[in-house]
């Protein structure tokens, strides 16, 4: 199944209206993008399970040291993170040229945000692309459902596929589904 690229996440518009500027990691664009999620946990490469465009305001930079900056960069690429990006401009004033360096050393895509664009927009556009482009390639694998989200996804779900929150949530909006904030949900499966 196609993955969407690096390069076709920075097509989208939310990412173009943050103006990006790639800063290290030219010849990995086309690498593929699993998920993308913003995170101000320092700690956040544990929490990463690989192919993941990780969003930043650049907090836990702010009053690292170079080092430890440095090991933050290694971290997600030994992670296999897709790249990083990092808005520039208020808590972080310009990219620490350690995270560029490190960056280019292990050629991991580093992005510099210049305008403020809600993480959660470029979120949500990413995500409802990668999971689109996943529908459209397991469609025809799968299940002939046609265009029909909410059908593949109820039967992925009561087939017990393995989705996690984030992508439930994105399979919905596809369908057309919009729960309301703090809004509980049952599921039921009727059979015969």
């Amino acid at each position: 199944m196609p993955a969407l690229t690096l390069r076709e996440v920075l097509a989208l518009d939310p990412v173009r209206a943050a103006r990006p500027e790639l800063l290290a990691g030219e010849g990995a664009l086309d690498r593929p993008v699993r998920w993308v999620h913003s995170s101000e946990v320092y700690e956040g490469a544990n929490f990463l399970d690989g192919g993941e465009l990780l969003l930043t305001n650049g907090f836990g930079l702010t009053d690292a040291g170079d080092e430890v900056r440095r090991r933050y960069v290694r971290e997600l690429a030994a992670r296999g993170a897709a790249g990083l990006a990092v808005e520039v401009g208020r808590a972080l004033p310009s990219m620490p040229p350690e995270v560029t360096d490190e960056a280019c050393r292990l050629d991991l895509p580093l992005f510099a945000l210049h305008r403020v664009v809600p993480f959660v927009r470029i979120a949500e556009a990413a995500n409802r692309a990668i999971v689109a482009r996943g529908l459209s390639g397991r469609r025809t694998l799968v299940r002939p459902w046609g265009d029909d989200h909410a059908a593949a996804l109820l039967a992925d779900l009561a087939d017990g596929q393995a989705l996690n929150q984030p992508e439930v949530e994105a399979r919905a909006a596809l369908a057309g589904f919009h729960p309301g904030p703090g809004a509980r949900l049952l599921g039921v499966s009727l059979h015969g």
